[in-house]
């Protein structure tokens, strides 16, 4: 299920660029901000909503929700894709309109898919062997990620685009079904306990470790949306400029993004291993560092299709996964067993602000300053992320090993 929904979540990323520019009209001049845009709204919506999906998680169980989720998310794709198509029958003259709606409604029904998987695989594990399982978790999420950037980006020349949004629609809904019959739920379901938000504040202010995670889900969890979306949009962008169709364009812009994913393939497995055997910090810092470094290297880079992009974009895989490793697994740590929704629900919505801010600004630099500059912008924040873990560092480091003696 790991692999599906990932696939579900950056299916619509991967194919927005193209279904903008080359079936709904869009201004080239305005690509990256509407393009931007349509992220935030998916990030609003996750910050609006993510901490009662968390609560309702724990109260509930995360089977119902993932089944309704991959349901639905199947569904909406569909809708999303159909947004030209609908607004003919409805007589509305601008479909962007459906777009932004059904973009929307996407965004909300993959709330119920991804965080699911993530918190039974934290409700499956304990911490002495949890960085192996998120690192399953991320190599799962990796694949399919390359598999969408390999493998689906180059569907729509064969196939055309509108039918690929039907296939993934109907992989949606098999999924729904495959869920339902298959997953075990361990969570212990809660009718009558509430857990109080303020108990998720009280974690935070206590937790060295929790205060880096956080950090690094604002400013390091927007990189691979960052890299998914505006890597996109600039090949798109400039395909003519290099004697390129926009559908080969999108097919070569899917290589340079499935880069970073092969990269991820081979590396987690060791970031699995040296989570348990050096520690989650030690990870974070080296992650933060080379991700950071990848993407500030990008600004001297103008052609998106060069191997000069590859060399950047290798960097950055070699740290962003390491990352992910490491901040979901220390999130996982520092969560009492009762909570592990609510602290990853705040941890995806601390993420979400960060994504809004910076697709929001990078939207706008893109447009207007350089098409490198989205990149070099969260390259920076990576860095400072790298320089606050040095910062915390001692203290971090005691707690970390005061949660490997615990029954967390």
């Amino acid at each position: 299920m790991c692999f599906f929904a990932m696939l579900m979540n950056i299916s619509p990323t991967l194919f927005t660029p193209t279904y903008l520019q080359e079936i709904i009209k869009i201004n080239k001049e305005n690509a990256g901000a509407i393009n931007a845009s349509l992220s935030v709204i998916v990030e609003v919506t996750i910050i609006c909503f993510i901490g009662s999906v968390g609560l309702l998680s724990d109260k509930k169980g995360r089977k119902p929700l993932l089944v309704a989720g991959f349901f639905l998310t199947g569904i909406f794709t569909l809708l999303y894709g159909s947004s030209h198509i609908i607004s003919g029958y409805i007589g509305l003259s601008k479909p962007i309109f459906l777009v932004y709606f059904f973009r929307f409604l996407l965004g909300a029904s993959l709330l119920f898919v991804w965080p699911q998987v993530q918190n039974m695989l934290t409700d499956y594990t304990y911490v002495e062997g949890r960085g192996k399982a998120m690192a399953i978790l991320g190599f799962m999420f990796t694949f399919a990620s390359l598999f969408c950037f390999i493998v689906i980006a180059q569907l729509p020349k064969i196939i055309g685009l509108y039918n690929v949004f039907i296939l993934i629609a109907v992989i949606g809904i098999l999924s729904s079904i495959v869920s339902s019959k298959t997953l075990v739920d361990m969570v212990q379901v809660k009718e009558r306990e509430k857990i109080q938000w303020k108990r998720v504040l009280k974690i935070f202010k206590k937790s060295s470790c929790l205060k880096i995670t956080y950090a690094v889900a604002f400013a390091a969890r927007s990189d691979s949306i960052i890299l998914a979306t505006f890597v996109m949009v600039w090949v798109n962008k400039v395909a003519a400029e290099y004697g390129k169709t926009p559908f080969e364009a999108m097919a070569q812009g899917g290589i340079t993004v499935g880069i970073a994913s092969i990269i991820g393939l081979l590396l987690y497995p060791l970031w699995g291993y040296l989570a348990d055997k050096v520690g989650r910090l030690q990870i974070l810092l080296f992650g933060a560092f080379f991700s950071g470094l990848g993407y500030v290297l990008i600004f001297f880079i103008d052609n998106p299709f060069s191997i000069w992009m590859k060399i950047c974009v290798i960097l950055f895989g070699i740290g962003f996964n390491g990352c992910s490793v490491g901040a979901t697994t220390l999130t996982s740590d520092v969560a009492p067993r009762d909570m592990i929704g609510s602290v990853l629900g705040g941890y995806h919505t601390i993420a979400a602000m960060g994504i809004i801010f910076f697709l929001q600004i990078g939207g706008f630099l893109f447009d207007k300053i350089s098409h490198s500059s989205p990149f070099v912008l969260t390259g920076t924040a990576d860095l400072v992320v790298a320089f606050l873990i040095l910062i915390l560092w001692k203290k971090a480091v005691k707690e970390q090993e005061m949660l490997k003696e615990s029954d967390h």
